[in-house]
């Protein structure tokens, strides 16, 4: 733990913990009510210290949303791969590797607005918009800082990395699993998928 006070979000209603690996540097800021049994609706933004440089985010999208008596948990310095997930307001569900490429899920509750920045990525592309609204792609310092709506169900973000997101509503990721595709019977907990001779494509 490095740090725990209400200083870290724009209204003092909010107390942030922040955790942070030391071997990896990447933070996991756990955002709660300061009076843990309100039940107002809060909206802020959140001070973050990142591989990328120090953020107030959201910067591009509609500010974090949280219930009474919830929590949310912002992730910083996240690896995919060969890049790096710098922040994400929307909560991470998991990660699936598929076709040799990983796959992020991210989820929040529908009518709530979520932002990621993305290393490694120029530009991207709304593969499947059905599920999200008011999406937008802005460059920032070597990579692609993703805002978004998230409605109800699911759509799919593909990036010029070949990294893919899937962002998912709150029922959408209840019913959501990514299983092993592995035929080994000893398959490691972190392996969740392989490349498909068929060519079949899990997206979610």
């Amino acid at each position: 733990m490095i740090n725990n006070n209400t200083e870290y979000s724009s209204t003092p209603a909010i107390y942030t913990t922040e955790l942070r690996n030391p071997d990896t540097n990447g933070a996991f800021y756990v955002t709660a009510h300061a009076s843990s049994p309100s039940m107002e609706l809060a909206s802020f933004k959140l001070d973050i210290s990142t591989s990328a440089g120090n953020f107030t985010i959201p910067q591009f999208g509609g500010d974090i949303i949280l219930n009474g008596r919830e929590s949310k948990i912002i992730v910083t310095d996240f690896r995919m791969g060969n890049e790096t997930l710098v922040y994400s307001t929307a909560e991470v569900l998991t990660v699936s590797i598929q076709d040799g490429l990983p796959l992020m899920f991210l989820w929040l509750p529908a009518g709530e607005s979520g932002e990621f920045f993305l290393t490694g990525a120029s530009a991207g592309n709304i593969l499947k918009r059905e599920g999200c609204s008011e999406v937008s792609f802005n460059q920032l310092h070597g990579g692609v800082i993703a805002s978004y709506k998230q409605l109800q169900g699911s759509c799919v973000i593909t990036f010029d990395n070949n990294l893919r997101f899937v962002l998912l509503d709150r029922a959408a990721a209840y019913s959501t699993w990514v299983p092993s595709l592995s035929s080994d019977p000893s398959t490691p907990e972190n392996s969740t998928g392989k490349s498909l001779e068929s060519g079949t494509r899990v997206l979610a």
